[in-house]
């Protein structure tokens, strides 16, 4: 692998005039040279196409519905040898990208993911397990998957991603490299994911609709969700703790108490 190969950072936004910004700085920070910004916004109706011309970022405009969809827009715009996304709602640490390269040098590995601080209506760590086995791709990886950094060659291959998904495209495309490329997860919180009352699919939805797609592509993973679920909270008890205080507080706070 070359010192400095391309990455091409993607971008995708909706309605996000007052979160894009932070996540466009964040990735202008980065520490890591050779970057390419593609930012697609998919019909937003608020300020956020006015708020990128006053930055001056070039972006494009897709009808494409649905995150896959969207996401295969705009890798397929993309040079970099190399991509990794920023939603536009988040923020990457200024090394994000440069941590994420670095296991790339092995020429077997195509998927690099982080550990995530959640912030805004709750604050913890979500640490990213690694694959200890050809089964681990199929249990909850923990960390930031969505935006994790690809290898575009092993992106190819598998096909992209599933544009039959509404959600959880990025578990999907994880499984599917997986069978073919080595994965390796960053242990370090350098991706920033914000909760907050405007997103566009809830957590709680997105897990009541996994058994809509997920589980029915690969029940192989309704066997493992479980399984693993049951194994974090016995080797890991005050994690579990941890995760039941936030879920308290953050059904306090729906509830404005």
């Amino acid at each position: 692998m070359q010192d400095r190969p391309k990455v091409s950072v993607i971008i995708p936004t909706f309605n996000r005039e007052k979160y894009v910004a932070s996540a466009i700085r964040s990735v202008q920070r980065q520490t890591y040279g050779n970057i390419e910004m593609i930012v697609v916004d998919g019909g937003s109706t608020d300020g956020t196409r006015d708020l990128l011309d006053r930055m001056g970022v070039p972006y494009t405009v897709s009808n494409a519905r649905g995150m896959a969809n969207i996401r295969n827009y705009a890798v397929r715009r993309s040079s970099g040898e190399f991509f990794c996304g920023c939603d536009s709602d988040d923020m990457l640490h200024p090394k994000y990208v440069e941590e994420t390269i670095k296991p790339m040098i092995d020429r077997r590995v195509g998927f690099v993911w982080t550990s995530s601080r959640i912030f805004g209506r709750v604050n913890y760590v979500s640490h990213a397990a690694p694959f200890f086995t050809r089964f681990s791709a199929y249990r909850f990886p923990g960390g930031q998957i969505a935006c994790a950094m690809i290898r575009r060659q092993a992106y190819d291959e598998v096909g992209g991603y599933d544009e039959r998904a509404m959600l959880h495209e990025d578990s999907d495309i994880m499984i599917r490299i997986s069978r073919r490329w080595a994965c390796k997860a960053v242990d370090e919180p350098i991706y920033y994911y914000r909760v907050h009352g405007d997103q566009l699919v809830s957590i709680e939805e997105k897990y009541k609709t996994t058994d809509e797609f997920l589980y029915r592509s690969y029940p192989l993973h309704y066997l493992m969700m479980p399984i693993h679920s049951f194994a974090e909270r016995a080797t890991h008890p005050q994690r579990t703790l941890k995760k039941l205080r936030n879920r308290v507080i953050e059904r306090l706070g729906k509830r404005g108490c």
